[in-house]
């Protein structure tokens, strides 16, 4: 049953999260508007979530970006080491509080730029060969040039 609890839980953040962006509204009153949502449904159950937010505006290479308690976003640029950015806020539904601490972060972006965004799962692993968490070894991994294809470059086989 908490299973089946969940998964409507997070359909339910996944739905109100779209309605919220594609409203345009500030990531802090979105996550304000969350942590109500989720103080006020699963109170007293023990779960909470992390939250990484992104809206790009390519056209004018910026980025405003907001986490709330989750691990650090990154933009790989080139070769040098990725850029993290760390979130501004608690995890949601712990505290009825939790709204960020402060505003996204403004990014400019640099034309071959990548940014990752990635689970908060990759954390819990940890490589006990080298004692260095996954988050570690995925950030050298960020760092490394990639090539991409273009649309136009793509070969149909």
């Amino acid at each position: 049953m908490l299973i089946h609890r969940a998964i409507s839980v997070h359909n339910q953040l996944v739905q109100a999260t779209s309605v919220h962006l594609r409203a345009g509204i500030s990531f802090t009153d979105m996550f304000g508007k969350l942590n109500r949502f989720l103080m006020e449904d699963i109170a007293g159950s023990g779960m909470f979530v992390t939250v990484a937010a992104a809206r790009i505006d390519a056209r004018r290479r910026q980025m405003h970006f907001a986490g709330a308690g989750h691990p650090p976003a990154m933009i790989a640029r080139g070769s040098h080491s990725p850029v993290l950015l760390q979130s501004g806020s608690m995890v949601l539904g712990a505290l009825p509080d939790a709204e960020a601490t402060s505003d996204s972060l403004e990014v400019e972006l640099e034309p071959d730029d990548r940014v990752v965004l990635y689970t908060d799962g990759i954390t819990d692993v940890f490589n006990f060969r080298e004692k260095c968490s996954a988050l570690r070894a995925y950030k050298r991994s960020c760092a490394k040039p990639r090539r991409y294809c273009r649309k136009d470059e793509a070969t149909h086989s």
